[in-house]
This record gives structure tokens, C-alpha cells and sequence, in this order.
């Protein structure tokens, strides 16, 4: 079973996820091949992990990047700090392949969210090939979690972590862009829900 989460930056899906493995027999392949406290150690990774599916998927890797590089970005290192995002995911799940139970806080469907945030104009639609192509690599469950506006906010300001990335910096100067990061969740959440085999909606507070 590999169990995918979807949320906004401050939603609880690290949280949930922890709470999950301690209950559970579960891995977190995220926090075996990717994460780290160090800033450069975890870029490190993502480099590793992107070489890693680009040589076990090349004509993939060729294709995800003709998908991206048609969407419109506010600059082109963003465009490459989103490829790089998408392609070490693939390259965690490939490796993940050798176990049975994964749970993982930021799948393809989370990534799915950060480069819809990030691009120019934020049009879902523009995402339907990109999200045809990555579909059998979605797991086969999904939890979207929600939660109140206000918790999150309080939870993004008071991070002094990595997590969060741009939605945590952009909060500060401008609160609405979290309207903004609740309804594309929303959106990725109603396209990709028809790609799972279950999927279920948790209200967090």
C-alpha cells in the first residue's frame, strides 16, 4: 500500500505522518532518501535522486522535462527548482519500490501543488498532460488533509525550519496568497482523486 498526503505547507502532514508510522509498519521512504536538517545535504539528495531516475527512466525524465518547460514560470531558476522537486519525488518512489507500505507527506500529488503555485498563472488546466503523464506514478491511496485557515497561518509564521518553502515566505507580505495556496489544493485534490483507489478528507485543527 503506499499511502500519498495532500495539503497545504502547515496542513499536519508531517505531523500525520508520524502519528501514522508509530501505529503502523509503515516506511517513510521521504525521510530515508531525502530529508535532512541541512539545507545543503538535502539538495544533495535531490541531485542523487534526480541522476537516479534519470537513469532508470530516461525517456520519462526527457518527457517530464519537454512537460514543465511549456509551462510559464516567473523565472527559469524556479522553473529548474520545480523539475529538480519533481524528479527527485520519482526518483524517492523508485527506490521505495522495495517496500510493501509506504506513507509519504509529499508525493506527486503535493508536488503537483507546489509547481501549480508556482507558476505565472496558476491555471490548473494547464497541468492536465503533466498530470495524465505522472498518474501511475500516484499511490494508491490519498488523504487530503484540511484544515482551518487561521490554525495554519499561525503554524507557517511561527516555522523557523526549510519547511513551508515559498508559501511560508509569501504569507508574511501578502496573507491572501493563502486563499490562494487552500484553493489550488482544492483543485489538484478534485483532478487527482480520480486517479487513486481510495481516498479520504481529514479536518485538522
Amino acid at each position: 500500500m503506499k499511502i500519498e498526503l495532500l495539503g497545504i505547507p502547515g496542513s499536519g502532514k508531517t505531523t500525520w505522518v508520524e502519528s501514522y508510522l508509530n501505529s503502523s509498519g509503515a516506511v517513510a521512504p521521504l525521510e530515508i532518501y531525502l530529508y535532512s536538517h541541512s539545507r545543503i545535504i538535502r539538495n544533495l539528495n535531490k541531485l542523487s535522486l534526480s541522476i537516479y531516475f534519470f537513469k532508470r527512466e530516461r525517456s520519462q525524465f526527457l518527457k517530464f522535462w519537454k512537460l514543465i518547460n511549456q509551462l510559464t514560470f516567473p523565472t527559469f531558476k524556479i522553473k529548474i527548482k520545480m523539475f529538480v522537486y519533481l524528479i527527485s519525488t520519482l526518483g524517492v518512489l523508485s527506490k521505495s519500490e522495495k517496500f510493501d507500505d509506504i506513507v509519504i507527506d509529499e508525493g506527486i500529488s503535493q508536488v503537483l501543488w507546489g509547481i501549480c503555485y508556482n507558476i505565472s498563472d496558476r491555471k490548473l488546466d494547464n497541468l492536465n498532460n503533466l498530470i495524465a503523464e505522472l498518474s501511475p506514478y500516484f499511490g494508491s491511496h490519498l488523504i487530503f488533509l484540511n484544515g482551518d485557515k487561521e490554525v495554519i497561518y499561525k503554524r507557517l509564521i511561527a516555522r523557523n525550519t526549510w519547511g513551508g518553502s515559498e508559501l511560508q515566505h509569501d504569507i508574511v507580505e501578502n496573507k491572501e496568497l493563502l486563499d490562494t495556496g487552500i484553493k489550488i489544493a482544492d483543485q489538484i485534490f478534485e483532478r487527482v482523486s480520480l486517479y487513486f483507489e481510495s481516498v479520504e478528507v481529514k479536518l485538522v485543527g
